[in-house]
């Protein structure tokens, strides 16, 4: 700018009017160069000036090239209008590019898998008084079972999540089902064993993580934002069904045969579908689509003629389809950069904030499930396994409902204002408190007078039904708070990620962070709480102490979220490594007149 004062000295040209002069100053600032002459009074007009060099933009800002002959694409049929996100490559093998039978056949491998890991989860929740009875071991032993693979499919799902980031999901899900097959098969044959139990639910553990982290992922690979919704439902659906109606199926069918391991029995007949699905129907969805619209350049997406359809079913074809199944189809960078990427998304403030709000009722109701047949398996109640899964039917009932009813929703709009993110907590906290202190002091009160004395009118004023509903209600609440994860984090990718693919990435990342917390301290709390249970005074204590902690946590997150939103979506960028403030703060500064107060502005 001194260059530009020397070259056009303001005492060497006319003295323009003060409008005029507040223009060329701003274009002076604004453009390289000299700044225009002033205009003559006569009517004859300067020759029109050169156009001058673009001129390249400082980051953060972004520029839009006209040179570009790539085109937008947009969907077929009744989505001919919707613009398709985020934009497949001209690749066939871009999972966004397969047919949709493809598409299709992945997902509902996907969940298979998925349902019969919820059903391994809650296997012993209507058995576990027949399991102690059988290994003669004390209750809180037995739920071991179903708090030691929690934990470890925790870790075992972010080991999952590292490791498909650099080789994909593929050999990932192939290396789990390994586990699987091996805890199932194993877990038939331990009906007189603890021991040999143990060591089966650790192999199931092991492979649960995969299919609680990344299956997300995979749904996200292979469909578009506008098909996306639908499958997310079905997909949330369907594991709540399984989870919550196995104890009662599992119940029945173990009462029946009189043990325990006909469940695994059941769960292994449909290994008949599952491995063939998983072999041939779960191809690799991990896909640089970068590098292959480098590759690509501005070519036109491939049609595909009748005769190449034909050929999908020849000889040809079918070798042509198995090749594709590779198990090491995709190689990503391996970084210590990437390495990280899970780990620092698992630490994010809204990844624990959604933890903080959701793990006293998501802990609650799984504890509460597990010592169920610890409370009414006994005098003077003495449900066997089938009544004792009926009343885990109230959960199941309330639970479908809530989270249909939020699928509904989502497919009309995926975003949560602050208010309503507000009245969200405040119902669902209400549900989580009166479904908790409910059910210990409605219990508690009924048979808390009976202490081993043997009475045959104990106990007949319990209303099951009741029981079950209060626990359902407890339930509603949870997946009613859980509607708004999504919510939440797709606001924060949203506000910190440069693009759809780190968006993506990230949200991926996310939502593993808050399975990862979640089944740590269901674990720990699977474990430790039927400890106070054994009395019915330990139970209303236990209910109250988590009632009233619940409404702590969800008053001090809600607090949170209403004043320091944008601080937290910033913390998360930070921590994510997608937010660098100090190159933000230096374009500013480089940028704009007044570059102290400009930069002060960012700190």
């Amino acid at each position: 700018m001194d260059r530009d004062a020397e070259r056009d000295r303001p005492e060497d040209r006319p003295r323009p009017s003060s409008s005029y002069s507040l223009a060329s100053a701003i274009y002076r600032y604004t453009m390289d160069g000299p700044p225009p002459p002033v205009p003559r009074k006569d009517d004859k007009p300067y020759p029109p000036s050169p156009p001058s060099p673009p001129v390249e933009l400082p980051r953060p800002y972004t520029a839009v090239s006209d040179a570009s002959e790539r085109t937008l694409k947009f969907g077929t049929g009744k989505h001919a209008q919707v613009e398709l996100i985020p934009q497949p490559s001209d690749s066939p093998d871009d999972p966004l590019n397969w047919p949709q039978w493809r598409k299709e056949l992945n997902f509902v491998t996907l969940l298979l898998l998925t349902g019969l890991i919820a059903g391994m989860k809650t296997a012993f929740m209507s058995t576990n008084a027949m399991m102690a009875a059988q290994f003669r071991v004390p209750y809180s032993s037995v739920v071991a079972l179903t708090a030691v693979p929690l934990v470890l499919s925790a870790f075992s799902g972010l080991a999952s999540l590292v490791v498909s980031k650099m080789f994909g999901k593929r050999p990932v899900y192939l290396v789990s089902f390994v586990f699987l097959f091996i805890g199932t098969i194993w877990n038939m044959t331990t009906g007189r064993s603890f021991g040999g139990s143990m060591g089966a639910r650790v192999f199931q553990g092991l492979g649960w993580g995969a299919f609680d982290t990344l299956v997300l992922g995979s749904i996200q690979d292979t469909y578009f934002e506008h098909e996306r919704s639908a499958r997310v439902t079905a997909y949330n659906i369907f594991v709540v069904v399984v989870t919550w109606g196995s104890p009662f199926l599992g119940g029945a069918a173990s009462e029946t045969a009189g043990s325990f391991t006909v469940q695994f029995q059941i769960i292994n007949a449909f290994y008949i579908a599952a491995i063939p699905l998983l072999a041939l129907g779960a191809p690799e969805t991990s896909f640089d689509r970068a590098s292959a619209a480098v590759l690509s350049g501005a070519l036109p997406t491939p049609s595909v003629t009748p005769t190449e359809k034909a050929t999908l079913l020849s000889k040809e074809g079918v070798v042509a389809y198995l090749k594709k199944m590779s198990p090491l189809a995709y190689r990503g960078e391996m970084t210590l950069a990437t390495v990280l990427q899970a780990p620092r998304a698992f630490v994010t403030p809204t990844t624990g904030l959604i933890f903080l709000v959701t793990v006293i009722p998501y802990a609650s109701l799984w504890s509460f499930s597990e010592s169920m047949a610890l409370l009414f398996a006994r005098r003077p109640e003495n449900l066997l396994p089938e009544g004792v899964g009926a009343l885990l039917l109230g959960p199941w009932f309330l639970s479908i409902a809530v989270v249909s009813s939020f699928g509904i929703y989502r497919r009309v709009s995926d975003k949560l204002k602050p208010r309503a993110l507000l009245l969200n907590n405040a119902i669902a906290t209400s549900f989580i408190t009166i479904g908790t202190l409910a059910f210990g002091l409605y219990v508690e009160d009924v048979l808390g007078q009976f202490r081993g004395v043997v009475n045959p009118l104990a106990g007949r004023d319990l209303s099951l039904p009741l029981v079950s509903f209060l626990v359902g209600l407890l339930a509603a609440g949870l997946y009613t708070l859980d509607a708004t994860t999504h919510p939440l984090i797709a606001e924060s990718t949203a506000f910190t990620c440069s693009n759809i693919t780190v968006a993506r990435r990230a949200t991926v990342d996310m939502h593993a962070g808050v399975v990862f917390w979640r089944n740590l301290a269901t674990g720990i709390f699977v474990a430790t709480i039927p400890n106070g249970l054994v009395t019915f005074s330990g139970l209303k204590a236990t209910a109250i102490g988590l009632g009233v902690t619940h409404m702590v946590l969800a008053a001090a997150v809600g607090a949170a979220w209403w004043f320091f939103d944008g601080r937290i979506r910033r913390g998360d960028g930070v921590l994510m490594s997608l937010v660098d403030l100090s190159l933000l703060k230096r374009s500013v500064v480089s940028i704009s007149p007044t570059s102290d107060k400009a930069g002060s502005d960012y700190r």
